[in-house]
């Protein structure tokens, strides 16, 4: 039964996927979600691996096993109803845009290589002061972990500045619009972070550059989608090998892809056989979590500071500090509220999509849809709906665009107070 409804939740996010040509906010949930709340389960039942496995597979079948039989049937039954109440959001986003109103004017993007200019300096002094972790193995990584986040901040902070003035001045090809000193440059800080071992933010602006390029330009065939496919897949399996120190072979690179989304289900399986699920909670961890906002540097001690959800009467484990997001829905809106809640993000990212028509809109978009494969689904809430999403891809466009507007505005009140000066100067 448990195999049927698997099979049920697979396949209708698998026909979207392979009949999609253009790399919207759905085609990335929908891989998203097959790969982090689908596989990992399937894994499971068709038993690829055993409590004898190595390299922290054989603990997880441990838990997997220790998993009632009635919890994976309220799983399997969710996730296809979650799946269904994001489409649905999807579809009253895109009737209810078309009916909506213009938007009004938008702040100038003049200055906006300003603040470029400035975090790209600020970036690349942050890698230097980071130097000793290029290329290092991810597993003699310690204390520096916390410092690599500012680097993520600072790295995300360029990208939205870079799609700012990217998407303010396009070309007639997708090519010729991203082919700029400023796409070249959060390349340039990213490539430098993958090789600390930042690789899933790296894979995810591939993943925009593709969406950019497929939504707002051309539509891709269906051999090169699957080729792209591939091609993130072996590089996404080769850069965790090789941040592991370790050999790169096919059936390595297999494994890695496969272990990634099993290890961050660590905290699925054991919540699945530890907890009652619940059928409404209050987003009580969620609120706490925007702490999370406020700097570490005002702030060092923040992360202490977070509600624990073990000290709540949950009990799961997360030994990789991955946290596959069911468990975070569902610990802050339970089994009914997250459905509604899924809704909701279909329609507004739909409702974005819709409204797309200005580089703020067009920058939060893509981040936003980019960021649905990977981080939306394997890191906790503070990381990804807080910073991520809330903060880097919806706040940091506004935040920098008025920013520049208020420059304009400031440079040009300048001018006019000179002006006139001039002016009673010289009557």
């Amino acid at each position: 039964m448990i195999f049927c409804l698997l099979m049920a939740a697979f396949l209708p996010a698998a026909i979207i996927v392979l009949r999609a040509r253009q790399l919207t906010h759905v085609a990335f949930f929908s891989a998203g979600y097959l790969y982090y709340w689908v596989l990992p389960i399937l894994v499971g039942q068709i038993q690829i691996f055993n409590v004898g496995s190595e390299n922290g597979f054989g603990d997880w079948v441990g838990l997997f096993q220790n998993v009632p039989q009635p919890q994976l049937v309220i799983y399997a039954m969710s996730i296809l109803i979650y799946y269904l109440c994001f489409l649905l959001g999807d579809a009253l986003g895109r009737k209810m845009a078309r009916g909506s109103r213009k938007m009004g004017g938008h702040p100038s993007l003049t200055f906006i290589w300003i603040l470029y200019v400035f975090v790209f300096i600020v970036a690349a002094s942050y890698t230097y002061h980071l130097r000793k972790l290029l290329g290092a193995n991810y597993n003699d990584i310690g204390e520096e972990l916390f410092s690599m986040g500012t680097l993520a901040a600072l790295s995300l902070v360029l990208l939205a500045l870079a799609l700012l003035k990217t998407t303010a001045d396009e070309k007639a090809t997708f090519f010729a619009t991203i082919s700029n000193r400023w796409i070249l440059g959060y390349f340039l800080i990213s490539f430098l972070q993958l090789s600390m071992g930042g690789r899933l933010y790296f894979v995810s602006s591939l993943l925009l550059l593709a969406g950019y390029r497929s939504v707002f330009f051309k539509k891709y065939s269906g051999g090169q989608l699957l080729a792209f496919a591939l091609g993130a897949a072996a590089f996404g399996g080769a850069a965790g090998l090789l941040r592991l120190k370790s050999g790169v072979n096919v059936g390595a690179v297999v494994l890695n892809l496969a272990g990634e989304p099993v290890f961050t289900s660590f905290s699925l399986v054991s919540f699945l056989g530890f907890n009652h699920i619940p059928w409404i909670e209050f987003p009580r961890f969620l609120a706490g979590d925007f702490l999370n906002l406020i700097p570490s540097a005002v702030l060092p001690n923040k992360m202490d500071l977070f509600p624990d959800p073990t000290k709540a009467g949950f009990s799961f484990v997360s030994p990789m500090g991955a946290m596959n997001s069911w468990v975070s829905f569902i610990i802050n809106f339970g089994l009914a509220g997250t459905a509604l809640v899924m809704v909701f993000i279909g329609f507004f990212l739909r409702w974005l999509l819709m409204n797309a028509k200005s580089p703020i809109f067009k920058t939060q978009y893509l981040m936003c849809s980019a960021f649905l494969t990977f981080t939306f689904f394997r890191d906790p809430f503070s990381v990804s709906l807080v910073k991520n999403f809330f903060e880097f891809s919806i706040i940091m466009p506004l935040v920098c665009a008025h920013l520049s507007g208020w420059l304009v505005w400031s440079a040009g009140a300048h001018g006019e107070l000179l002006r006139r000066a001039e002016s009673t100067s010289h009557p």
